[in-house]
């Protein structure tokens, strides 16, 4: 199980693991599954079948927050509650994935996406004074109604990512690399995704990312870089799949996620994918 409980009630041992096959879903993605009940009975009973994980980040819970109506938050919870314990929340620490890709030359071993401790915790926690278990009802709820505090972790958090986009564009050999780089062993798998993923924004000196591009590179860059499969956008979709062109054009090994959005298909194709996983592979 992605998240277990032991030991005392006064004092409990809490731990999360990833378990394959590990599947993240872009915000858009989490209310379709909450709304759509055929989609969303496919997904729960697959991924319940393969004994897998989803991957919850603290950029798609805060993103609960945005609307002023909170009836979304209970819907969501409802389809999460049916995941659990296979849950595991993830705060996509950069830094530190980047830390143990380095210690794993040739980008073949993937890293497991980092642990959100202070999230999982507080999660036992709100689970044992509201039910006595782990659970999911009122759990979105609850930073909807903090949402000016839950908005300004969000705004914060890509005000930072901004700037340091924003210093390495200001680098012209950094610029200058991104402009003839292949994906190589030479570069951490991260730092590939990474630069892949925002090629055109370095190369072009007129792009701009809004808050919502910010928001959607974080969806893609460590799921796609960590996880078995990804749901984006059909923007960053196709960029995903113009990454895995770059790698194997490049004679490159470095697996990566399978991704899939809402156009062609891309649903039905995801859970047919997942339906047929191998376990044991």
């Amino acid at each position: 199980m992605p998240i277990t409980v032991d030991g005392p009630p006064d004092q409990p041992t809490i731990s999360q693991s990833l378990i394959p096959p590990s599947v993240y879903l872009d915000h858009w993605a989490i209310r379709l599954f909450s709304d759509n009940h055929r989609l969303q009975d496919r997904l729960v009973r697959t991924l319940a079948r393969k004994r897998g994980t989803l991957v919850l980040s603290h950029i798609s819970l805060w993103e609960f927050a945005r609307p002023p109506d909170a009836r979304h938050c209970a819907a969501a919870e409802r389809f999460l509650e049916r995941l659990l314990p296979d849950i595991y929340f993830t705060d996509f620490r950069f830094d530190l994935v980047i830390s143990q890709e380095r210690t794993h030359p040739g980008n073949i071993w993937r890293a497991t996406p980092t642990e959100y401790r202070q999230l999982v915790e507080y999660f036992v926690t709100f689970g044992k004074e509201r039910a006595g278990q782990l659970t999911m009802e009122g759990f979105l709820q609850t930073g909807h109604a903090h949402r000016e505090r839950t908005l300004q972790k969000l705004t914060k958090t890509l005000a930072a990512l901004r700037r340091g986009l924003e210093r390495a564009r200001g680098r012209s050999e950094y610029v200058r690399k991104a402009r003839s780089v292949q994906p190589s062993p030479e570069r951490t798998r991260t730092m590939i995704v990474f630069g892949e993923l925002l090629r055109n924004y370095f190369l072009d000196p007129a792009a701009r990312l809004s808050d919502n591009d910010l928001i959607d590179f974080t969806h893609a860059a460590m799921p796609v870089n960590c996880c078995d499969y990804v749901l984006l956008d059909a923007k960053w979709a196709n960029l995903v799949h113009k990454l895995k062109q770059r790698i194997e054009s490049s004679g490159h090994v470095m697996p990566i996620a399978k991704c899939f959005s809402r156009r062609d298909d891309g649903i039905e194709a995801f859970l047919l994918d997942l339906a047929n996983y191998d376990i044991w592979r």
